[in-house]
């Protein structure tokens, strides 16, 4: 059955549903995040802090906190389903495009249009490292299911996998023509 929701008021730019698929959450341009019930698809909630659009968003591996990247350049570290934002990180310079939480959620990675990466303690907000290598904006993220490795990609058509023990660059894949 064919439901539309009419969610933000601008575009939609990420969704999530929670693990027990009780719930899916929309981030937008209009700076918003919104939950909704599924199935019955009301509005349950907001979560507003950012100041511009919200690009991405990831869950902790228990679904207890739920992270989010702006184009204000911040992350948001939420406590969920609450809403308290626990931490509110900076340090990049452009737009953050990718959230993503390690396994076992004690490290967040942030992809930015600054071409950087960083790593951060989940548990204090601190920046744990930043990893330099990308020709252009980063895009995406994704940790191996251990958790020693990250994968990114960006608008230079590479994908990077990194070392999350050192930071260091284990591989570099450059077989794409355009963004990743």
């Amino acid at each position: 059955e064919e439901s539309v929701i009419l969610a933000h008021e601008s575009h939609v730019t990420d969704v999530k549903f929670t693990q027990d698929g009780k719930e899916l959450l929309s981030a937008g341009m209009d700076n918003f995040i919104k939950i909704w019930s599924v199935p019955g698809w009301e509005l349950k909630n907001t979560f507003e802090g950012h100041g511009k659009s919200v690009n991405s968003l990831s869950f902790s591996s228990d679904g207890k906190m739920l992270a989010s990247g702006s184009t204000d350049t911040s992350v948001k570290l939420w406590s969920y389903p609450s809403g308290e934002v626990l931490h509110t990180l900076q340090g990049h310079k452009k737009t953050v495009a990718c959230v993503a939480f390690s396994p076992d959620s004690q490290i967040l990675a942030t992809t930015s249009y600054d071409g950087n990466v960083k790593l951060w303690s989940v548990e204090s907000g601190e920046e744990l490292q930043v990893l330099k290598g990308h020709k252009k904006n980063v895009g995406s993220a994704s940790f191996s299911p251990d958790g020693s490795y990250l994968a990114t990609g960006g608008l230079g058509g590479e994908i990077i996998i990194w070392s999350v023990e050192n930071g260091e660059e284990v591989e570099r894949l450059e077989k794409h023509d355009v963004a990743v």
